[in-house]
């Protein structure tokens, strides 16, 4: 079986084409449609290929880039062969050579040279990108430090704001992930979860300050208003409910608040009871347990049984009653034979 293969070149190929194509027909309907006018006095600021410059050396080293739209002091300056740019504020964009990037406030995305689809709206998001590409930033120095990491999402004031080379987080509120520098795969959301987290890979912290003082450890979960918040550098945890914290440097624990579950298996065998602890952690006690069906057929042998039961009872009063009516039937034979015989009276 053949398979084919469609590389990252070619779709961004396609793409600029389909692009293109549309633009070129959006220029040709208005070019031939009576109804069309113009503003009164036309707009400045438009050039060959489609691109548009406002503010001193805006797109100031262009020269074959197509539709990009510069607006703001040295935005875009260093672009040359560039495409599909859009840079809204002093200094946006200021080093980009690459495609397909989108910043809008000042310095946002400042640095970046050859990183190619970024999105940075607010200031000095992702100010310190160069080669990191495919990151989203969404406010105020959000993911200011990120260098060459990519596939990050930051959403809110300085989240994910100190990481470097990190891949694959998404941060979702104020300061969340903010020291995160090299750890790859975190998520959280709510302010300043993860607030600490600079190496630690693979966590999950929804809810305020969760998993705030983690550092390094990786593979931890954590769910509610401050949970794990005693979680330093341990690993695997689970810590799910408001306010169950942990303890510092623990590893492979599992924290619910407020738990009595059972957990059991659709036939007969063993099921695990799952009780609090004192200290929040959960623990398991295996019970023997039967599945409904099981149920229902012990009951039925338990009601045959008594039923059983209560048949050879009817059988053995049964058996008394016969036997003291054949002793009362002996006694009054006994009694008949007893008696004196009658004796005959002679009259002379």
């Amino acid at each position: 079986m053949n398979t084919a293969f469609i590389s990252t070149t070619s779709i961004h190929s396609w793409l600029q084409r389909s692009v293109l194509l549309f633009v070129s027909l959006l220029i040709g309907f208005f070019a031939i449609s009576p109804n069309a006018q113009a503003v009164s006095p036309p707009p400045d600021g438009g050039y060959p290929g489609g691109n548009t410059a406002e503010g001193q050396d805006a797109l100031g080293g262009l020269t074959t880039g197509t539709y990009n739209t510069a607006t703001g002091i040295y935005s875009l300056l260093s672009l040359t062969t560039g495409s599909f740019n859009t840079a809204i504020g002093a200094g946006t964009l200021l080093s980009n050579t690459a495609d397909y990037n989108t910043a809008m406030g000042a310095g946002a995305l400042l640095t970046n040279t050859t990183g190619a689809r970024n999105t940075a709206n607010g200031v000095d998001a992702l100010y310190f990108n160069s080669t990191g590409h495919d990151n989203t930033a969404n406010g105020t120095s959000a993911l200011e430090g990120n260098t060459t990491g990519f596939f990050n999402t930051a959403t809110g004031v300085s989240a994910l704001s100190s990481n470097t080379t990190g891949f694959d987080n998404t941060a979702n509120s104020f300061a969340v992930l903010g020291n995160n520098t090299t750890g790859h795969d975190n998520t959280a959301s709510g302010f300043n979860a993860l607030g600490l987290n600079t190496t630690g890979n693979n966590n999950t912290a929804s809810g305020t300050v969760a998993l705030v003082n983690n550092t390094t450890g990786s593979g931890n979960t954590a769910l509610g208003r401050s949970a794990g918040m005693n979680a330093t550098t341990g690993s695997n945890n689970v810590y799910i409910g408001a306010d169950v914290g942990g303890v510092a440097g623990e590893s492979n624990q599992t924290y619910i608040r407020n738990v009595n579950t059972t957990e059991q298996s659709p036939d007969e065998g063993v099921a695990f009871v799952t009780v609090r602890l004192s200290d929040g952690r959960i623990g398991h006690q295996p019970i023997t347990m039967r599945s409904a069906s099981s149920g229902l057929q012990k009951t039925a042998e338990e009601l045959k049984s008594t039923v059983a039961k209560q048949e050879a009872m009817i059988a053995r009063q049964q058996a008394q009653i016969e036997a003291l009516t054949a002793g009362l039937q002996k006694v009054s034979t006994q009694l008949e034979l007893s008696k004196p015989a009658p004796q005959t009276v002679k009259n002379d």
